[in-house]
């Protein structure tokens, strides 16, 4: 095959592999507080988000399968400011891919924040502007 369709097939395949990402969130004694959003940061879509709640010392899980390779960016907030541990409960958030736990925290005041993924794809590799040798 030529490069370029050597290049098409790894297109191909890089788009076909899909990712599970799963949001828990374990709420404080003040669940109505919390809020939080997931954004794809290679197109700007928000693919999940959460809250406020209703039950505290709850756990609240959320997932979605992606399909190819993004940058994600989470962003958790707290109304109030005193976070989700520990002075009010013993709230966290965890966030994974393919379960594994690729962010985690507990300690906030209004908001925090963490990216995961990347925007580098196979199809970057292919510039169509330069001429294949």
């Amino acid at each position: 095959p030529t490069d370029t369709q050597a290049l098409s097939e790894d297109i191909s395949y890089t788009s076909a592999i899909s990712y599970d990402i799963e949001v828990n969130i374990l709420t404080d004694e003040y669940p109505e507080e919390v809020t939080w959003t997931l954004v794809n940061d290679c197109n700007g879509s928000t693919i999940l988000s959460g809250g406020s709640y209703k039950s505290s010392d709850t756990l609240h899980t959320q997932s979605i399968s992606t399909a190819g390779e993004a940058k994600y960016t989470f962003a958790i907030y707290d109304s109030f400011g005193d976070g989700i541990c520990c002075k009010y409960g013993q709230g966290s958030y965890e966030v994974k891919k393919n379960g594994s736990v690729v962010l985690y925290g507990n300690q906030f005041s209004l908001s925090e924040e963490g990216t995961f993924g990347s925007c580098t794809h196979t199809q970057n590799l292919l510039d169509t502007s330069a001429p294949v040798s």
